[in-house]
């Protein structure tokens, strides 16, 4: 009798919804899954699997919800075989996604029962549940239940003490700031995983990895490297011709005759584009760029958003900022032959799937410039397949002098060693494999 194993990806983002990083990475662990299944069951020929992607039910209205891209994950897993789309509540009747610490309690309770279920109809049920909204799946599963053929990995893609900047620190009606309430459901899994032998953390980085050894007290031999990585076959499907970003470019009113500076990302103070837009003298003046920014507010009233347009306002002729959902429209401009330099000033990054998906493209005019913060420094080696910089105004303009100055042969070469790290080492369908390998080896070892 073979073997059947359940492998769960829970996120607040990625199936129904797509509107963070967390989402891109799930919307490909799902992408890529027939790959790595077809080679799990090479490895492991006693085992079936059976994959489900588990996210909040939404309904219309839901900031982030798509009914049509939720049409376009559900016709994608019917064209496949053993895969479930599970949707589970998180007591907001469907309007909220990553919201507060009490629908976070309710999608972790929800998780945990679903999982519940499953560990009955399985030999074995590997479950990710993914960033702060399912933090405490492990711990509201096992708080009911003592089934021993389950393993819970809590993923953060980043914690409250990485995205520190631009929160309240307004006291709750509990008295306690939403810092620390965050905080403590945050270190919640990982105090269990120090202690329960089927619990672990997933670390997407060096610097994740060392942030919740500091900061949680997570213990090293329950770490698991869940690197972030995408889906190289999606992206290939981005790949447009010049005349079409040209024409792309020229109806969103963008000049096609001037060097790109090219930012984009949420409109949140971590990410820095207003260290970028500060530095716009330099940039314009000095250096004869055009800057383009597109970003994503939550509201169309977001006073982070309203400081970024006051910035901009100075060099009415040198910026152009871009808002909206649009999450497809960077990956032509990360094409465009006058696109010469993406740059990154995040303030914090656990990890950052930018600098792949632009390196990925092969562009051979583009330069990539990334704070040296975080998970930038796990993908860039300055000097040689992209730079990294201090935040500091003498640094950044240091930075944009040197690359200024590169000659096409030095910039040729920068950018082909870029995209020769991303090819070898940001495979999704690989990563998966040699995770999922480890993880059922050391299962079937235990036995």
């Amino acid at each position: 009798m073979k073997n059947k194993i359940a492998i769960v990806y829970i996120a607040h983002d990625g199936f129904t919804s797509l509107y963070t990083g967390v989402g891109t990475v799930a919307r490909d662990f799902l992408l890529t899954w027939k790959y790595v299944k077809k080679e799990l069951k090479n490895k492991f020929k006693e085992t079936e699997f059976d994959f489900y992607p588990t996210t909040i039910k939404y309904k219309t209205g839901c900031f982030g919800y798509s009914e049509s891209y939720r049409d376009e994950i559900l016709k994608y897993i019917n064209g496949e075989s053993a895969i479930y789309l599970t949707e589970l509540l998180n007591d907001s009747a469907g309007m909220e996604s990553y919201s507060t610490i009490a629908n976070w309690n309710a999608a972790s309770i929800s998780a945990a029962t679903f999982l519940k279920s499953l560990v009955n109809k399985y030999s074995y049920v590997i479950a990710i549940t993914v960033d702060t909204p399912f933090a405490q799946v492990a711990n509201k599963f096992f708080e009911v239940y003592d089934d021993n053929n389950i393993q819970i990995i809590w993923l953060p893609q980043s914690t409250v003490k990485v995205h520190k900047y631009g929160k309240s620190s307004d006291k709750t009606t509990i008295g306690k700031s939403y810092e620390d309430i965050r905080f403590e459901w945050e270190k919640g899994p990982v105090s269990l995983a120090n202690k329960h032998k089927q619990v672990y953390i997933g670390f997407t980085s060096h610097f994740m990895k060392n942030h919740l050894i500091k900061e949680y007290g997570a213990i090293n031999k329950k770490l698991i490297s869940i690197q972030n990585s995408l889906d190289f076959n999606r992206l290939m499907n981005n790949l447009k011709s010049q005349n079409y970003i040209k024409q792309l470019l020229v109806n969103k009113g963008v000049p096609i005759d001037k060097p790109l500076i090219f930012t984009f990302g949420r409109a949140e103070l971590y990410k820095g584009i207003d260290i970028l837009l500060k530095s716009a003298k330099d940039i314009t003046q000095n250096h004869k760029y055009y800057i383009l920014v597109i970003t994503s507010p939550y509201t169309k009233n977001d006073p982070y958003l309203k400081e970024l347009y006051k910035l901009s306002s100075q060099y009415p002729k040198d910026i152009k900022i871009i808002t909206g959902l649009d999450f497809i429209t960077p990956h032509y401009i990360l094409q465009w032959h006058q696109t010469k330099i993406l740059a990154l000033f995040s303030r914090a990054e656990p990890f950052g799937l930018i600098p792949i998906e632009a390196r990925f493209y092969n562009n051979k005019s583009l330069v990539v410039l990334t704070s040296n913060l975080g998970g930038f420094v796990d993908q860039i080696t300055n000097g040689k397949d992209g730079f990294l910089t201090n935040l500091d105004k003498k640094s950044i303009k240091l930075s944009f002098k040197t690359i200024s100055n590169l000659k096409n042969k030095e910039i040729n070469k920068i950018s082909t060693n870029g995209y020769n790290r991303v090819i070898k080492n940001f495979d999704m369908k690989t990563i998966n494999v040699q995770l999922f390998t480890r993880i059922i080896s050391k299962i079937i070892n235990e036995k």
